[in-house]
């Protein structure tokens, strides 16, 4: 499962405090740009509920894989 960060961000209009929900994918980073920015350093992190995204293959990976799908259609047309 996928992680997420959700937290309250503060900001001061006309003397009010107004909290507004913030909710971001989480990695190194956004968490601390959560500790900064959280009100009352209070932040959670959270699975999404959705799974992670299926790995994709490397660049040489996918090459290899184009090359014998080549290979296959050539010595088709070829014999």
């Amino acid at each position: 499962m996928a992680k997420v960060i959700n937290y309250n961000l503060c900001a001061v209009v006309e003397g009010e405090e107004i909290l507004s929900p913030v909710t971001m994918g989480w990695n190194e980073t956004n968490e601390e740009i959560a500790k900064k920015e959280a009100w009352g350093g209070e932040y959670t992190i959270e699975d999404d509920g959705q799974p992670e995204p299926e790995a994709q293959p490397s660049p040489e990976a996918r090459i290899a894989q184009l090359e014998e799908a080549l290979e296959l259609l050539l010595s088709g047309v070829t014999e």
